[in-house]
């Protein structure tokens, strides 16, 4: 909407040109019946339906088995309340939110295909002779930071750069919590994955539910963050920051992650076993610490309004624009 005034100027008056830009570019998205708040509702419902014919088969199958699901999926919904809806709601939609998430199941399912296919790749080509350390190490460090880390962090670097959706982010914290529920949906169907297929012994999934719930989630929502965040410079704060710096930290964050779990296990080393557990679970710790402070500066850097003025066209005109949403 523009609206034209007069504003005195020494010796002429001239016209006032004003761009009103909505703070939130999202409220001009209406769903199919002319209402904002529509398509917003039927991601909600969806998402709720998915879940539930989820846990239907569940229960049919076995009771301890929707228990178990119910443990693998409630960690990421804990994550992104504290992390968006307790102080965050008015940055992003939350129907958006819902959407990143089922972005991050649906992406889980080709990078799950990709590593599957690189891990028989590898075991074809390299595991068949050799000392048996040598190849346990090296076997682990393709495993950790090829199969696992490299095909996870690029598939959640283009869940926001590239799924439909985030042109509409205005704010630049926005960025940062649409990249972490895409993350946390991919890590829901990783933990119910491997929560449900760890083990026939339900006290063995419920060890594993704990432990990825305490451990696993948390590394990848708070990788998401990372990414989001650097998301978030590069389109609200003009920052040319180019794909491997935005991947470099997540990266290598992850692979280590998982190198120092995968590496006792596949050398048979008990002592390697714990003193790799003590680092990974620091390493997921340092993670969550690091992430927390570059989300915390995207909001102290951010404007309190998202209509900034900006001098443009001329003498006497004013155009109120807002920041590139661009992703």
């Amino acid at each position: 909407m523009t609206h034209t005034a007069s504003r005195p100027q020494s010796g002429s008056s001239l016209p006032v040109t004003v761009t009103n830009i909505p703070k939130n570019v999202e409220d001009e998205e209406l769903g199919c019946c002319g209402c904002s708040g529509c398509r917003e509702s039927c991601f909600i419902y969806l998402i709720i339906a998915i879940f539930a014919a989820f846990f239907l088969v569940l229960v049919i199958i076995n009771h301890w088995f929707a228990l178990m699901g119910l443990l693998a999926i409630l960690p990421a919904a804990v994550f992104l309340y504290f992390m968006y809806w307790m102080k965050h709601r008015d940055k992003v939609r939350v129907g958006r939110v819902i959407k990143f998430y089922l972005y991050g199941i649906l992406g889980a399912i080709p990078s799950v295909l990709i590593e599957t296919l690189l891990h028989k790749l590898f075991l074809m080509a390299f595991m068949s002779s050799g000392n048996v350390v040598v190849r346990g190490i090296f076997f682990s460090f393709f495993e950790a930071f090829i199969v696992a880390s490299l095909i996870e962090e690029v598939m959640k670097y283009c869940l926001v750069q590239y799924c439909p959706g985030h042109q509409g982010v205005s704010h630049p914290y926005g960025v940062v919590i649409v990249a972490t529920s895409g993350a946390l949906g991919f890590a829901t169907l990783e933990n119910v994955s491997y929560v449900l297929t760890s083990s026939k012994q339900v006290h063995e999934q419920f060890l594993t539910a704990i432990f990825r719930a305490l451990l696993a989630v948390p590394l990848h929502g708070a990788t998401g963050m990372m990414i989001g965040a650097k998301l978030a410079r590069r389109s609200h704060f003009n920052e040319v920051i180019p794909f491997y710096v935005v991947l470099a930290i997540p990266f290598f964050l992850h692979g280590l992650y998982d190198f120092l779990l995968i590496a006792p296990a596949t050398i048979d080393d008990s002592t390697f076993g714990i003193v790799g557990f003590a680092i990974a679970c620091f390493l997921v710790l340092l993670g969550c610490v690091y992430a927390h402070f570059l989300a915390r500066d995207i909001l102290k850097q951010a404007p309190s309004s998202e209509s900034t003025p900006i001098l443009s066209g001329g003498p006497g005109s004013t155009t109120y624009t807002s920041r590139s949403n661009n992703l």
